[in-house]
């Protein structure tokens, strides 16, 4: 089962979601989770759908997701899968630390771990596998690809709300 058969799964019909993009748009492939979330942002959402743009601290973000009280968390972001780059996979949140989720001012874990305790929120990561993510590259081909396809799945996604 690919991913989007299993975030279909996980989240159902008329759910409201909060989507978080991270990374570092100064940092290539880094920047995967925020162009998603431009493309969300710029798409035609249901009103139970919140786009975030966390960037290098989304955390920050923190006190808007508990004001919007969302059913589930999407965190989308670059992650080393340890797959081909593009590659896209559902991680577990509980396993953020060794996955690769690395540019954040505070750690991803620290800041599920506070959202848990202060929410009811059910938080769903979904990684993409990075290329380049030195200071100033562009963004390879591969994770452009990556990030259209996952933009578009999204958007057929939360079009079921």
């Amino acid at each position: 089962m690919d991913w989007y058969e299993q975030l279909a799964d996980i989240i159902p019909p008329h759910a409201s979601i909060a989507v978080l993009g991270v990374g570092s748009e100064l940092c290539g492939d880094d920047a995967a989770g925020m162009e998603v979330a431009k493309n969300l942002v710029a798409a035609s959402l249901p009103p139970e759908i919140t786009v975030f743009m966390g960037s290098t601290a989304p955390e920050n973000f923190t006190g808007q997701i508990k004001k919007a009280n969302p059913q589930y968390l999407l965190v989308v972001d670059a992650a080393y899968l340890n797959q081909e780059i593009g590659a896209v996979a559902l991680v577990d949140s509980e396993t953020i630390d060794g996955m690769g989720f690395s540019t954040h001012m505070l750690p991803l874990k620290v800041m599920f771990a506070y959202l848990r305790e202060e929410t009811n929120t059910q938080i769903v990561c979904l990684g993409i596998q990075p290329g380049r993510t030195d200071f100033a590259s562009p963004m390879c081909e591969e994770m452009a690809a990556a990030v259209h396809d996952v933009s578009a799945k999204l958007n057929r996604l939360f079009a079921r709300s």
